[in-house]
C-alpha cells in the first residue's frame, strides 16, 4: 500500500522560529500534488518538533480561528486536515524544555529527542510517516534525516521543499501562492 493510501498518515515537521514551512509543506503535499494529478498525502496527524521558542512562534502564527493553519484549510477546502497540530517541544535528558540548541549538550539532547520521536512513529506498522527536514536549525534537519536512515521503512517519505528561483518569500508568507519545488529524498 502506498503511503498516500494508508489510513493513518502522520506528517512530522521539524521547525525553527519560522513556522511558515508547516503550511508550505501541507500545501505541497495536498493542493500542489492534486493540481499535478498526483495522489494527495492528507495527514491524519500533524506533529511539529521544535524548541520552546520555535513552538511559541508556530502557535502564534498557526493556531486559533485566525491562524494560518485554519486559513490554509479554509482557502483550499482541506476539510480532512486534523483540527489541531500536535506540538512536541524538544526536552533535555532531565526532561526540561529546550529553549534553543546552543552547545554540545543541547545538540545531544535534541538528537536523542528527535531520534526517539522518529523511532516511535516508524515502529508503528499501521502508520505511514511523511517527514519534512527543511525547517529549524540545520542540526535539527540532520538529526531528523539521520534518524530516518536508522529507523526508516517503505511507508516512510522524507522530502525537502523550497521555493522556485526568483520567488520572493517573506516572513508573512504562510500560505503559498506560487509553485514549490518538491524533492523526494527517501
Amino acid at each position: 500500500m502506498r503511503p498516500e493510501e494508508h489510513p493513518e498518515k502522520v506528517l512530522l515537521i521539524s521547525v525553527g522560529t519560522s513556522p511558515q514551512i508547516i503550511t508550505e509543506v501541507i500545501y505541497a503535499l495536498t493542493v500542489q500534488r492534486q493540481r499535478q494529478q498526483l495522489p494527495m498525502f492528507m495527514p491524519s496527524k500533524i506533529v511539529v518538533v521544535s524548541t520552546t521558542t520555535g513552538i511559541i512562534e508556530a502557535k502564534k502564527g498557526l493556531d486559533g480561528a485566525n491562524g494560518y493553519y485554519t486559513k490554509l484549510a479554509q482557502d483550499y477546502h482541506l476539510t480532512d486536515l486534523p483540527t489541531a497540530i500536535d506540538y512536541q517541544t524538544i526536552v533535555t535528558s532531565n526532561n526540561e524544555p529546550l529553549d534553543d540548541i546552543r552547545n554540545s549538550k543541547d545538540n545531544a539532547d535534541a538528537a536523542d529527542f528527535i531520534a526517539n520521536i522518529i523511532r516511535q512513529y516508524t515502529s508503528n506498522d499501521n502508520c505511514a510517516l511523511h517527514v519534512s527536514i527543511a525547517g529549524g536549525r540545520k542540526t535539527q534537519g540532520y538529526y531528523t534525516g539521520f534518524a530516518l536512515s536508522l529507523f526508516g521503512r517503505p511507508k516512510i517519505r522524507c522530502r525537502i521543499f523550497w521555493w522556485m528561483q526568483n520567488t520572493k518569500v517573506t516572513v508573512s508568507s504562510f500560505i503559498p501562492r506560487l509553485k514549490l519545488v518538491l524533492f523526494l529524498l527517501l
